[in-house]
């Protein structure tokens, strides 16, 4: 179940040219399996990358990454180690949503 957040992250990557890249990324939903991040470049689907909160670390790949209004949000599947958990860590702003069942 994917949940949506608000966080500021550090994502670190190699670009298709070779050269190291580093942005300030917004985290936008997260899930024990992977996020969506908002960036200010676009970013190949297939690249690894390494994401950094002062509390967390998180290496994953891109599989998609779509523009949006003069932004891109990158869909991050986290590597089989790198595994998200609220006890693991808890972004600035985290949305629980509860369903009443009937």
């Amino acid at each position: 179940m994917r949940r949506v957040c608000a966080d500021l992250l550090t994502m670190r990557w190699t670009s298709g040219a070779g050269q190291p890249r580093e942005e300030y990324v917004t985290l936008e939903d997260i899930s024990t399996t992977g996020a969506c991040v908002q960036l200010e470049e676009a970013v190949q689907p297939g690249t690894e990358v390494h994401l950094e909160h002062p509390d967390a670390s998180f290496e994953g790949v891109v599989r998609h990454c779509m523009p949006r209004d003069g932004l891109y949000f990158a869909g991050i599947e986290f590597a089989q180690g790198a595994r998200w958990s609220p006890g693991k860590f808890k972004p600035a702003h985290l949305l629980e949503l509860w369903s009443k069942q009937g």
